[in-house]
């Protein structure tokens, strides 16, 4: 099994870490952990939605087509290089994820 990725830091860390709440399960957690969808509206989503998130396209219906998750109507997605930054995904939901655009990209040309 993966480790279990959570979205707190220690007591110190989060003294000087602003809180932001997740678009996706509603908790308050450090703004250093959040991402978003590059869309200027606050779309922001903690790391452990995006690692689930991502987790179940790749398993589900095999996208790699990663769309905004915190607002149903947003038409923005997580960048590639989004998730390539480190510490976005877990180490091995990455390399698989890099995996599958690769083979998408090979297919595509």
């Amino acid at each position: 099994d993966p480790p279990e990725l959570v979205c707190l830091l220690t007591d110190s860390e989060e003294e000087e870490d602003e809180k932001v709440e997740c678009k996706c399960c509603y908790m308050d957690c450090p703004a250093s952990e959040m991402k978003d969808c590059q869309s200027g509206q606050g779309h922001f989503v903690c790391r452990v939605c995006i690692n689930h998130y991502v987790g179940e396209q790749l398993d589900g219906n095999g996208s790699t087509l990663f769309k905004c998750i915190a607002d149903p109507d947003c038409q923005n997605h997580y960048t590639n290089e989004m998730l390539d930054q480190e510490g976005v995904l877990d180490e091995k939901l990455n390399a698989r994820r890099n995996d599958r655009v690769f083979r998408d990209n090979l297919k595509s040309s």
